[in-house]
């Protein structure tokens, strides 16, 4: 899988969510209300699970490959003034949430992080949540086929983000860094 057909499954997967029935359950087969971003844990199921286990190791390496690329600080204070906050774990779950959005999202916002404004949700804060689940999906896809660990190359994890740090515990200073993220967020 090269990283052009990566981004066409994630795009893809983003159609799907938007069509796909959500499963029935109960005696009654009532139809199960799912967020948006359950639903496109689901739809990234079904699409990863017709893939082969080269494909499948392949979309995960390009995965962390993107989320590793997408390890700013810039982009980590935009996450930061969007959601009110952000610890390291949230960061990650964020840096994957971005890359579930496609490549336009995700490019848009690593050339601009202050553009986080004009390609995030009212509910980011749900939907960066959802999106932990979603980083799993290739890993238990595999680990329902097969005994061995996927094989995954390193990346950055211990490394300082790029770029310059944000001034967490200065508004105003975010304000002037993130001018459209802070008057979405009325801070």
């Amino acid at each position: 899988m090269t990283r052009e057909q990566f981004w066409a499954l994630v795009e893809q997967t983003l159609r799907d969510a938007e069509v796909l029935r959500p499963p029935r359950r109960g005696l009654l087969r009532r139809e199960v209300v799912l967020r948006p971003g359950e639903r496109h844990v689901l739809a990234l199921e079904q699409r990863l699970a017709a893939l082969s286990d080269d494909d499948l190791a392949a979309f995960q390496a390009h995965l962390d490959a993107l989320r590793d690329e997408a390890y700013d600080w810039g982009v980590w204070g935009a996450g930061y003034v969007a959601c009110g906050g952000m610890s390291d774990d949230s960061f990650t779950d964020f840096r994957t949430w971005l890359v579930s959005q496609g490549r336009a999202a995700y490019e848009r916002v690593l050339a601009d992080p202050d553009a986080l404004a004009l390609v995030a949700p009212p509910d980011l804060d749900d939907r960066v949540g959802d999106a932990e689940g979603w980083g799993y999906v290739a890993l238990e896809v595999w680990d329902g086929r097969r005994p061995d660990e996927m094989p995954r190359p390193a990346f950055g994890a211990g490394a300082e983000p790029r770029g310059e740090p944000f001034p967490e515990d200065d508004a105003d200073a975010l304000a002037r860094r993130y001018p459209r993220l802070s008057a979405r967020s009325g801070a």
